[in-house]
């Protein structure tokens, strides 16, 4: 996504670019949001659709952070499996969380322990608004995700942007 240009031939044109999930989550500096909007809007024709998803910086739920959860668990005869969940604010950026998922597998009689770590933010509405207007991106309608709940901030947990080039 930060290097949409050099993979995309630039003669290269397309209707519509969809980026669902928590992928968006992936671009942790403001740099990298742009980079990635600035590509994606030279892409696509003019009139093209841009939809996109991303977590809600108003919603991060402090309940799930400094806490060992379980994420899931599986226990038969050939593979047992344990994923736990740690989860911290980045110390610089509070819209960061910093997600360590820690795996313990036991596997034909061979046990294996990994630990993980991924920064994954989380963003203000009004900043995504902001940064849109500014890649030359008109937003058609916000949502609160597959539902087409219209997007209220201090309600849900994820945005779904559906955009055109203007």
């Amino acid at each position: 996504m930060k290097k949409i240009e050099t993979v995309i031939p630039k003669d290269q044109k397309f209707d519509a670019a969809i980026c669902l999930g928590q992928v968006f989550s992936h671009l942790t500096t403001n740099k990298d949001l742009k980079t990635c909007f600035s590509g994606v809007c030279k892409m696509l024709r003019k009139n093209g659709v841009f939809v996109f998803s991303a977590r809600n910086a108003r919603k991060i739920s402090e309940e799930y952070l400094n806490k060992l959860l379980l994420g899931h668990m599986v226990n038969e005869e050939k593979l047992q499996l344990l994923l736990l969940n740690y989860s911290t604010r980045h110390p610089r950026n509070r819209n960061v969380i910093i997600w360590r998922p820690i795996y313990l597998m036991k596997e034909k009689n061979r046990v294996d322990l990994q630990i993980k770590e991924h920064k994954l933010r989380w963003f203000h509405f009004s900043m995504l608004k902001k940064m849109l207007t500014e890649n030359r991106f008109e937003i058609i309608a916000t949502y609160s995700g597959p539902s087409r709940e219209e997007f209220d901030e201090n309600k849900h947990t994820d945005m779904w942007f559906v955009t055109t080039t203007k």
